[in-house]
């Protein structure tokens, strides 16, 4: 009689390849679930970095297009404040021109046919 060596046969050999194989792929698994603390604290550190960069870029962004509006707005009033002033000195010139005590005479004397009174001299009187 001979003794078969039982890890000589297929059969033996199939079964233990089939039982490694989960072994190393469970062991697989758990390495890739399972990080060391300064790994998962490196990757935390790094996504929270990148967070507070969003943030700040954000933040920066809105600014400045608050600043641009700002300055649209700035520019629109001098614009319009220069407008007013060239209207404000032409309407002054019109002041002066109409309000010219020659011209005030000539339409009381030719246009209304007004006459001059006797000037009257105020703070005299009969004693």
């Amino acid at each position: 009689m001979s003794v078969v060596d039982p890890s000589k046969s297929p059969s033996y050999r199939a079964q233990t390849a089939v039982q490694a194989r989960p072994n190393v792929q469970e062991q697989k698994k758990s390495k890739a679930l399972v990080l060391p603390d300064g790994e998962s604290r490196n990757r935390i550190g790094i996504i929270m970095s990148v967070v507070a960069c969003a943030a700040v870029a954000v933040f920066l962004v809105s600014r400045y297009a608050t600043l641009v509006v700002d300055n649209y707005d700035l520019q629109q009033m001098h614009t319009t404040l220069s407008h007013q002033l060239s209207r404000n000195a032409a309407l002054q010139s019109t002041v002066n021109e109409l309000s010219s005590p020659t011209r005030i005479l000539y339409i009381a004397e030719h246009v209304l046919k007004m006459q001059s009174a006797a000037p009257v001299v105020v703070g005299q009187g009969t004693k």
